[in-house]
């Protein structure tokens, strides 16, 4: 489907159109609206991450996900994996609920109103190890 037949998709109801693409603009416009500066990964032997944002002193890697495997994030885990990145965690905005899995958090799309600089600092969430 072409960029231009786009707009004509969605107010029709056409539930083809890639949900991926569209959240990831709302999510980048909800960012920057929170005074985030965004970055984009693409490495070879890593992939493609969404945003990489800074949060206070630490770096997080942002994946947003518009379908029901949103726990498949193979960029997203090698990322986790390269130490010199010192990646704090990742977070993977979701349809799911709040769930935490060793450093990458699954939280809701509409927790994304409450991310913006330091709002996770402090905040005590049950781990599910897995």
């Amino acid at each position: 489907m072409g960029l231009e037949n786009l707009q004509f998709a969605i107010l029709k109801d056409d539930l083809s159109v890639n949900l991926g693409s569209i959240l990831e603009n709302v999510f980048a416009q909800e960012l920057i609206s929170h005074g985030f500066n965004l970055r984009y990964l693409n490495k070879q032997k890593v992939g493609e991450l969404d945003f990489v944002v800074q949060h206070g002193s630490s770096a997080i890697a942002l994946e947003i996900k518009s379908g029901n495997d949103y726990k498949k994030h193979n960029a997203l885990d090698h990322a986790l994996a390269v130490d010199e990145w010192k990646l704090a965690k990742g977070i993977v905005f979701c349809k799911g609920n709040l769930e935490v899995e060793g450093k990458v958090w699954y939280l809701p799309w509409y927790m994304s109103m409450f991310f913006k600089q330091e709002s996770f600092e402090g905040v005590k969430v049950k781990r599910i190890e897995v």
